[in-house]
């Protein structure tokens, strides 16, 4: 499903769009559009590929919804919701649930997890049960919102999942400032020169025009929320860092 997606919005960055795109970004009068095409081609490929790759706040969401539909299944028997949710987990998702039951095994335990278990009537009870210990290992207790009344309102319990740590923000932002360098790439296999970046709040450069439209026309929700400002000043200030000479480094004053 990904890659039939990734192949329809690649395709979008034709002829006629890089011409158009290089009228954005102003590039010189014979540059190479074949290699600018390439470069752009290059650049959204690989933005795509990365954003692919589910996060840890997806993985931490899928093992939450999978944890609830066990859970509803045991109150129930009706475990189709489970099989359901198993069938859609992204498979770093899977590798990370079959990672806890391996570990469970080595401790001595007889994990079943398999889809047959769980539509089995005869399996079903153990095998949601040993598919919860690899979802969630115990409860806690997590305050109530505050009321406008001013009281809060009762604690409740929820599940300690086993799940990823969200580190919340990092990813999507290298993502993005590496879609820019690419970008400055193709920019100069085209035309031999590197395109002039700026962060500057009021002025807006011919660059930066062409890579925000390079992701209006990649047209995912991940993609519309980008802020290329931003992402031009990450990307200028990761490489003032490491032009930076640590201070033991430093030679000392003659």
């Amino acid at each position: 499903m990904a890659n039939s997606l990734h192949a329809a919005i690649i395709a979008r960055f034709d002829t006629a769009e890089v011409a158009r795109l290089a009228k954005i970004a102003k590039l010189p009068a014979g540059s190479n559009l074949a290699a600018f095409q390439a470069g752009i081609v290059f650049a959204v490929s690989l933005y795509l590929e990365e954003r692919a790759e589910p996060s840890a706040g997806q993985v931490q969401v899928e093992i939450k919804n999978l944890l609830k539909a066990v859970r509803r299944a045991q109150d129930s028997g009706d475990a189709r919701d489970v099989i359901s949710a198993i069938g859609e987990l992204a498979p770093i998702s899977r590798d990370w649930i079959d990672q806890q039951a391996q570990y469970l095994r080595s401790t001595g335990r007889a994990i079943d997890i398999s889809v047959e278990s769980v539509a089995d009537p005869t399996n079903r009870d153990a095998a949601l049960r040993h598919l919860s210990w690899c979802l969630s290992s115990g409860g806690k207790n997590v305050e109530g919102r505050n009321r406008p009344s001013g009281r809060r309102s009762a604690p409740k319990l929820e599940p300690v999942l086993i799940s990823p740590m969200v580190r919340r923000g990092a990813p999507a932002k290298v993502q993005e400032q590496m879609l820019i360098m690419w970008l400055q790439v193709a920019y100069n296999d085209a035309s031999g020169t590197m395109p002039g970046l700026s962060a500057n709040p009021i002025m807006t450069t011919p660059f930066e025009l062409f890579a925000a439209s390079v992701l209006v026309r990649i047209d995912t929700p991940y993609s519309k929320g980008a802020n290329t400002k931003k992402a031009i000043r990450r990307l200028q200030e990761s490489r003032r860092n490491a032009m930076k000479i640590p201070k033991h480094q430093k030679m000392p004053c003659q």
